[in-house]
């Protein structure tokens, strides 16, 4: 057996069963809390017995076995900010929570449990309540559907969608890349790329989900943070990427945060 895990200091590890009791004795990592804990297992018969070893731990637990993750197992509790890491740690595109079902993540295109367990009303609700306004939890609880946009520091950016769903909250997380991507490097006809250079007009950018026009759209607007001398206003639902300052400024509002509706903030910006 050999463990590879995030702490910083010599530890002992057994199941619940004193015949096959197991002690782990070794020198590792610094200890945080909600750090993942990679686990290689080589001759273990009965695998429902590993989550036993890291009793009190907050953490997620994923099991390998020559090679191929087995499964994984989650700790005495569950909450946003380690169901996010993992999701980013496993290079996934969303996480989606619901009751009745274990949190999956969205990896080449399949949904994937990270857990055994399935989540409670409780657990959903306390997971989803942990980074929402009240002003959004009033709309859910009037039964609207609401998006805004969480940072968790270190990790990445979230675009979050929360609805009803048979009375209960359900959520969807989508990450989002802290970096802008240049407008050169998305492939672009030179036709698109030279509306930056307009100075008056509509542009409309569509296109089914995932197709691409949030990245799009955020590149010609960070192109021209670089390139125009002006002011340029952003009305957003929710705010997805932040722009720096440069040769524009820039000033960026969301919906039911910054200003009541679309209609009110261009009113507003004109």
């Amino acid at each position: 057996l050999f463990c590879k895990l995030s702490l910083d200091q010599s530890f002992k590890a057994s199941t619940y069963n004193p015949a096959k009791a197991l002690k782990i004795n070794h020198k590792l990592g610094l200890i945080k809390k909600g750090y993942i804990a990679d686990l290689l297992i080589w001759n273990i018969k009965e695998l429902s017995e590993i989550p036993y070893m890291f009793d009190n731990e907050d953490r997620f637990i994923k099991v390998i076995k020559n090679g191929n993750v087995i499964n994984w197992y989650k700790g005495n509790k569950m909450n946003l900010n380690e169901l996010l890491k993992t999701m980013v740690d496993e290079n996934a595109s969303d996480l989606h929570i619901t009751a009745g079902s274990p949190p999956r993540i969205r990896k080449g295109g399949k949904l994937i449990p990270i857990s055994n367990d399935k989540l409670s009303l409780e657990d959903t609700k306390k997971i989803i309540e942990s980074e929402i306004s009240e002003t959004n939890k009033d709309k859910l609880l009037n039964g609207t559907e609401v998006d805004y946009s969480i940072s968790v520091p270190g990790v990445s950016r979230f675009r979050v969608n929360v609805f009803n769903q048979r009375g209960n909250f359900a959520a969807a997380y989508r990450r989002l890349p802290y970096e802008i991507p240049s407008i050169d490097s998305l492939g672009l006809p030179q036709s698109v790329i030279d509306l930056t250079s307009r100075r008056k007009g509509l542009i409309l950018i569509t296109g089914t989900t995932g197709s691409g026009k949030s990245t799009t759209l955020a590149s010609i607007i960070y192109k021209l943070t670089q390139e125009l001398e002006g002011h340029i206003i952003t009305i957003e639902d929710p705010i997805e990427y932040l722009y720096p300052h440069s040769k524009a400024q820039v000033n960026q509002r969301e919906v039911g945060v910054d200003t009541e509706s679309f209609a009110s903030g261009l009113k507003s910006a004109l």
